[in-house]
């Protein structure tokens, strides 16, 4: 299956690095039922609208990762069309449901690596202020 992650330079270096990557966080609090690593199948260009802020985005990184090894989950993430800041937890009228597909463990041996790209990296920048303000947890 073909997915996007957008991901830390620490964590961008572990994976070409070919490190088997654990992740066993149940992202409490941010209202979504995934579990570890989550992904997206939606074009980079439209997903950092609702995931900037939020996620860190050194690299954009495009796989193919057997389906096999993804779980299906929901997230609650801000609307662009009804809120355009980046701040990331909004009321509830001014979020949307997105699929997300979730993992605990991967690496680039399983994961077949299409793409990566530093291009959204001004976006964690966005996160790296609202951790300093407290407005979200690192």
């Amino acid at each position: 299956m073909i997915v996007h992650r957008f991901m830390s330079a620490i964590e961008f270096r572990k994976l070409m690095a070919g490190e088997v990557l654990e992740n066993n966080s149940t992202h409490k609090g941010h209202k979504t039922s995934s579990v570890g690593f989550c992904f997206f199948t939606e074009p980079p260009h439209e997903a950092i609208h609702w995931l900037g802020g939020c996620v860190d985005c050194d690299y954009c990184v495009t796989m193919d990762i057997p389906v096999e090894m993804l779980t299906k989950s929901k997230g609650q993430y801000r609307d662009p069309k009804k809120h355009n800041s980046y701040e990331p937890f909004i009321s509830s009228s001014m979020q949307m449901e997105r699929t997300e597909w979730c993992c605990r463990k991967y690496s680039n041996k399983e994961a077949q690596v299409l793409n990566a790209t530093p291009e959204f990296a001004m976006y964690s920048e966005i996160r790296r202020v609202f951790i300093k303000l407290g407005v979200i947890q690192p």
